[in-house]
């Protein structure tokens, strides 16, 4: 258990029945409508996991397995583990592993790995489909710890159907980009050689002066002489 964790000492709240094997004094307060100061040697009264175990483990109080845990829900967990509600349980796995070990039961350790494997994906598959969907009565009949699967699985789905849009988007921006700049690298292109045409008869135009200035001067040579 994590003392900083929440979810850890909101499971140990479970309530589990204790029989004392002794006079308790200064715990009649633990039983509700009591008025004796002292709890009395073979009371039977239903104390929270976290103060039944040392009282236990000190030999104080004999528990009893909680009912939600024993053979009866246990059959229906193990026979269709996806119908059954733990809108009572919110942490009924997180602390069924820690009444396993404390009673020594191993095949409930088993059943709870077996019933919640296929209960996850369950909850798995429901998280990516389950879209523009009320999921508040679905989370309400899940574990904590499935709400948790559930929830990422959820905003997960929802995260890539934007990305995917987002990246239509862009594509489409990409295309007319590009069509833009082939525009003008074609506008360029053509301004490019027009400039040049214009340059190449500038210097023709040129050229065919400076010849007839030079024959015009020979000419007057000639004419002198």
């Amino acid at each position: 258990m994590s003392y900083f964790d929440i979810n850890d000492i909101l499971a140990e709240e479970q309530k589990i029945t204790c029989n004392f094997f002794y006079d308790a004094y200064n715990l009649g307060q633990l039983e509700e409508g009591s008025r004796d100061s002292d709890m009395k040697k073979g009371s039977s009264i239903d104390l929270p996991y976290w103060m039944a175990l040392p009282l236990a483990k000190s030999n104080f109080v004999s528990v009893i397995m909680p009912l939600s845990y024993q053979d009866e829900y246990k059959n229906k967990l193990n026979t269709e583990p996806n119908l059954i509600s733990m809108r009572n349980f919110p942490y009924y796995d997180k602390i069924g592993v820690q009444l396993s070990d404390f009673f020594g039961d191993r095949k409930l350790k088993l059943l709870l790995f077996k019933a919640f494997r296929d209960r996850f994906l369950d909850i798995y598959k429901k998280s990516v489909n389950l879209k523009e969907t009320d999921i508040s009565k679905i989370l309400g009949n899940m574990t904590y710890q499935e709400r948790e699967v559930f929830t990422y699985g959820y905003k997960s789905s929802l995260e890539y159907d934007k990305w995917r849009s987002r990246k239509g988007e862009k594509v489409e921006k990409n295309t007319n980009n590009l069509s833009i700049s082939s525009s003008l690298s074609s506008s360029s292109s053509n301004n490019n050689n027009n400039n040049n045409n214009n340059s190449n008869q500038n210097s023709s135009g040129s050229n065919k002066s400076s010849q007839s200035t030079t024959v015009k001067k020979r000419k007057r040579m000639f004419d002198d002489e």
